[in-house]
């Protein structure tokens, strides 16, 4: 018979002999880990992403940690509404992300701090970083020379796609039934306003059954006071926009409401809601956009979506027009700019640049990326919308920009000073010049107060 007592007495014996063993294999291995966890480099990486692009760098994050086991990368993820402030904050407690997210018209803000890193020393450790691979519109607001002034000079970031912004989408299926052929080249201003009359459509009761085109209001009042001529002086210390050619623009934006009746009025917004619940209703039959609302056209409406060319004032070539990119950066008070700028290459370079391609949304703005079958030969109606878009970047201009004011100043000044003009008719010409002269006398105003500061 198994005498227990005797087995119990022998584990009891056993487990004391090797308690001592066993703590310090233990206390071995914890700190083996805890040496590995604290001989990583840390990098923190502050961004705006959600849904997809959230993805997206999630598994590029992910896997670049897999090929860099020294890295630890922790993701920031900022509010949008939010996210300059709490930047900001973030340099001003001196505990600044290694690398963060940022529109490249905001990179001047944090050149003028001293807070973002210059990269141009690194780049001959990274070919992807190399200038020539990149489109140079899609670096036009990442470098800047010494009086800061963009397309040239100190490198301060890198694009993670770009594209031209108010490239024009038409629903098929509203020209069909208008029986209305979409363009196959440039409309003047006035072509174009005879076509969106024909594409705009109420019922018996004046419920909007289509209307013409949706503009971007601040991007195409830009684009509009752009008739003919460049609102900025080339160093950026002055706006010159009281003049014939602003003039002519802003009369006709204002007249495709007030005259032509050919883009939604308030009733119609309130009825129909936002610009994508225009598009899911099917309302929209011309849509200036960026190349990334495309599958987001796709999501929202079942009808034939296609492109046509860009329109232009007559006496004027056709012109685009090409917001500031987004990308990366880097903060000049990290601790790891080497690691830092490795990863840099890593997001901005040949792999990112292929996510993007496959992400679909923009340009990668690495042109042998652009060019292969990833995006400009892929197959099918999308291979085609990316021809599309790379062909109008010829065409496309770079938004106004000042170092002495933000895109917030602008953009506040604008809504501030248009109220000027009549709400409920077509302005007067005495209103349109006075909006315009106002809107100049206030930018100026700030660009020389900056000056002097």
């Amino acid at each position: 018979m198994i005498d227990m007592k005797k087995i119990d007495s022998g584990f009891k014996a056993l487990s004391l002999m090797l308690a001592p063993v066993l703590i310090i294999t233990f206390f071995t291995i914890t700190v083996s880990c805890y040496n590995k966890s604290k001989n990583k480099v840390v990098l923190r990486f502050f961004h705006w992403e959600t849904a997809s692009g959230l993805q997206i760098l999630k598994y590029l994050v992910n896997r670049y940690m897999e090929k860099n086991p020294g890295i630890r990368i922790e993701i920031i993820q900022g509010v949008s509404t939010q996210y300059e402030s709490k930047l900001l904050s973030m340099f001003a407690a001196n505990q600044p992300p290694d690398i963060f997210e940022v529109s490249s018209i905001d990179i001047p803000l944090y050149v003028s701090k001293d807070q973002v890193l210059g990269l141009s020393e690194f780049i001959d450790k990274y070919s992807d970083l190399a200038l020539t691979n990149f489109f140079p519109e899609s670096m036009y607001f990442f470098q800047y020379d010494k009086n800061i002034i963009p397309g040239s000079g100190e490198i301060y970031g890198y694009p993670k796609d770009f594209s031209p912004t108010l490239t024009m989408y038409c629903n098929m299926r509203i020209f069909e039934e208008c029986g209305v052929k979409p363009p196959e080249i440039s409309l003047d201003e006035n072509e174009l306003a005879a076509l969106l009359i024909k594409l705009t459509r109420r019922d018996k009761n004046k419920i909007l059954t289509s209307i013409g085109y949706y503009p971007q209001s601040t991007y195409f009042f830009w684009w509009s006071i752009m008739c003919g001529n460049e609102p900025f002086s080339k160093d950026g210390t002055k706006l010159s926009i009281d003049n014939t050619n602003s003039f002519r623009g802003l009369r006709w934006l204002n007249s495709l409401k007030y005259t032509y009746r050919v883009v939604p009025n308030d009733a119609d917004r309130e009825s129909v809601g936002n610009k994508e619940a225009f598009i899911g209703q099917g309302k929209i039959a011309i849509l200036p956009q960026g190349r990334y609302m495309y599958p987001n056209i796709k999501i929202y409406s079942k009808d034939k979506w296609d492109v046509i060319p860009s329109f232009h004032f007559k006496g004027n070539p056709p012109m685009n027009f090409i917001f500031p990119a987004c990308g990366w950066a880097i903060a000049k008070k990290t601790r790891h700019p080497e690691e830092s700028v490795k990863f840099m290459n890593y997001l901005a370079g040949t792999e990112g640049s292929i996510m993007a391609a496959r992400l679909g949304y923009n340009i990668p703005p690495i042109k042998k990326i652009a060019m292969s079958k990833l995006f400009f030969n892929r197959l099918g109606e999308e291979g085609r919308i990316n021809r599309f878009f790379i062909k109008e970047l010829e065409i496309s201009k770079q938004f106004p920009y000042s170092p002495y004011i933000s895109k917030s100043e602008l953009t506040r000044v604008i809504d501030q000073e248009s109220q000027l003009m009549n709400r409920d008719k077509m302005p007067s010409d005495q209103d349109i010049k006075k909006t315009l002269k106002t809107i100049e006398k206030s930018v100026n105003d700030i660009i020389n107060v900056k000056m002097k500061n």
